[in-house]
């Protein structure tokens, strides 16, 4: 919720400083916020595994980065204070919860849903299923670490790409598909149309797929519920943002064994309903913003 509002505050400030559309300001700068965020993203993984190929314990390697967690936290309270020029009074803990649920009458955020859900369980059947049925046995647990920093890396490199496409829905397309393209993939090998068996490094296919929808999600995701929802609406729409993923990672987290054999399908129908879904919830967004402005008309 804070990250969220945090990056809408600061494209509405740059915007406003420069003098460019807020829309373009979100693109770009969803794509910087998502690239750094990824790159130590990459670094942690890849130090985690390097800390445990010289033979230091779990438990020591989880203190190192419960510490640099704690001098992160500490360093960002020194951070400048960003907020909407439209926002209001500080609020308390629950105000801020409340500023979600007030929210939800709003058919706009559940039609931009589906990306955050399929995100969601995407990364649930990746970690959980593809892991442990297709990597595991091909390649052996010790290279998963390795195969999800390659996932990170491509979401980084892809989240600077995708700015640079004409339009977001572009980049909310191409992401949608390769969430489609996992699941569709996996299914064809459960139908015996293809085999994974014998792909051995074939397999990071599936993690280079994942990592271009992952991209879209970290960037152009955020930026496109920063123009949907601007202002003093933005930290209760990121906070719906991050509900709806961590809603999907927490279903199949607790009812595993009942999802995991129609883990694939939901991850291909979300990935269809994605695009329809941002369409739709864009229109009623102009539609809002033409009877506000015709209001305004009539006022004045």
């Amino acid at each position: 919720l804070g990250e969220g509002a945090y990056f809408a505050a600061t494209a509405e400030r740059v915007a406003a400083l420069e003098g460019r559309p807020t829309m373009d300001l979100t693109k770009e700068l969803a794509a910087q916020f998502a690239a750094f965020y990824l790159a130590f993203e990459v670094i942690a993984k890849l130090s985690a595994t390097a800390l445990e190929k010289v033979g230091m314990s779990y438990a020591a390697i989880f203190l190192v980065y419960a510490g640099l967690a704690v001098v992160a936290a500490i360093m960002f309270t020194q951070a400048s204070k960003v907020e909407s020029a439209s926002a209001g009074a500080p609020l308390s803990v629950c105000g801020k919860a409340m500023t979600a649920v007030a929210l939800w009458p709003d058919v706009k955020i559940w039609l931009l849903a589906f990306t955050n859900l399929t995100f969601g369980f995407a990364a649930a059947f990746m970690n959980g299923y593809v892991n442990s049925n297709y990597t595991t046995p091909e390649l052996g647990s010790g290279y998963i670490g390795t195969l999800t920093a390659i996932t990170a890396t491509v979401a980084a490199v892809g989240a600077l790409a995708f700015s640079r496409l004409p339009s977001k829905q572009a980049a909310v397309f191409i992401g949608s598909l390769c969430f489609m393209a996992i699941a569709l993939i996996c299914i064809a090998n459960k139908a015996g149309w293809l085999h994974l068996s014998g792909w051995n490094w074939g397999l990071v296919t599936l993690y280079i797929l994942q990592g271009l929808g992952r991209g879209v999600y970290e960037s152009t995701n955020k930026g496109i519920f920063a123009d949907v929802f601007p202002g003093a609406a933005s930290p209760g729409a990121f906070g719906n943002c991050m509900m709806q993923s961590t809603f999907a990672f927490t279903l199949c987290f607790l009812f595993s064994d009942f999802l995991a054999p129609a883990l694939v399908w939901i991850v291909l129908v979300l990935g269809m309903l994605t695009t329809p879904g941002l369409f739709l919830a864009l229109a009623v967004k102009r539609g809002e913003d033409a009877l506000t402005a015709l209001r305004q008309h009539h006022c004045c």
